[in-house]
């Protein structure tokens, strides 16, 4: 599968990324029939700790309607890596209606820990982790370099709920994916499952598309849980590089987005 190729700093080797850095994806999200808001993903170079690495950002919010009863505004932001792909930081900011938490996950895979502490307490929780786990964030752009074959299953170790679990990926079927501007996508069906909260659900089933092409994108999200169905629709990509919906956002639209993440972020 090809990749983009992307130079660091000198001295520090070029890396490879099945996607291209800048790309800003945006999804629908459905309850049922009803749209109930979006969730957008963004990757870009970012400074910790004087190292550079990739930044993974999701962010969800509810539209108007919905966040009249129950708002949510929730930022998860990954740093990986760009040479081992691996996590290094995971930071997290939760707004769900009256709850809300804001924690931080440093990894240390040399010493197979992880340490996360939460905003306002002085006590930290420090964990195990295995040489090459990811959390769920750095696992789905990490799976974006696999091959999925159809009715072929793998397995690999996850971190979630400050624990490892094992995930089982199982490849079902190609199908095509009507996205939310009603045009169709070829499309990977899989079926993650695990034993954890959070993106995979623990009660119900969930499915994933994927496109089959060489971008991997998620064109499609399901979640049958006992109270109802839930799923994310694919609706925009931007990008500056080469991919299947391009439409590179102005600069005031650049700004208005930058000025929501910083009111949220505070």
């Amino acid at each position: 599968m090809g990749g983009l190729v992307l130079m660091l700093p000198q001295g520090v080797p070029a890396v490879e990324f099945n996607f291209p850095l800048g790309e800003y994806l945006v999804y629908n999200i459905y309850w049922g029939k009803i749209p109930v808001g979006e969730a957008r993903v963004r990757t870009e170079w970012a400074e910790l700790d004087g190292r550079r690495l990739l930044s993974v950002r999701f962010r969800v919010v509810t539209g108007k309607v919905l966040s009249k009863i129950y708002p949510v505004n929730d930022i998860h932001e990954c740093f990986i890596d760009p040479q081992t792909f691996l996590p290094v930081r995971y930071s997290k900011q939760v707004n769900e209606g009256r709850y809300h938490a804001n924690e931080v996950t440093d990894y240390d895979h040399e010493k197979g820990q992880a340490v996360m502490q939460r905003a306002g307490r002085d006590s930290k929780k420090v964990f195990e982790i295995g040489p090459d786990s990811r959390d769920v964030i750095s696992f789905m752009y990490f799976s974006r370099a696999l091959d999925f074959v159809p009715g072929s299953t793998s397995r690999f170790e996850v971190i979630s709920d400050e624990k490892l679990y094992e995930l089982q990926l199982d490849v079902q079927k190609i199908e095509d994916v009507k996205i939310a501007d009603d045009s169709r996508i070829r499309s990977i069906r899989l079926e993650p499952v695990a034993k954890f909260d959070g993106l995979f659900v623990r009660k119900g089933r969930m499915w994933m598309w994927i496109s089959d092409d060489d971008s991997r994108l998620m064109t499609k999200m399901q979640a049958k849980v006992p109270v109802a169905s839930v799923h994310l629709l694919l609706a925009e990509v931007r990008s500056s590089g080469e991919n299947m919906i391009i439409r590179i956002p102005d600069a005031k639209e650049r700004e208005e987005e930058e000025a929501q993440d910083v009111a949220l972020s505070q």
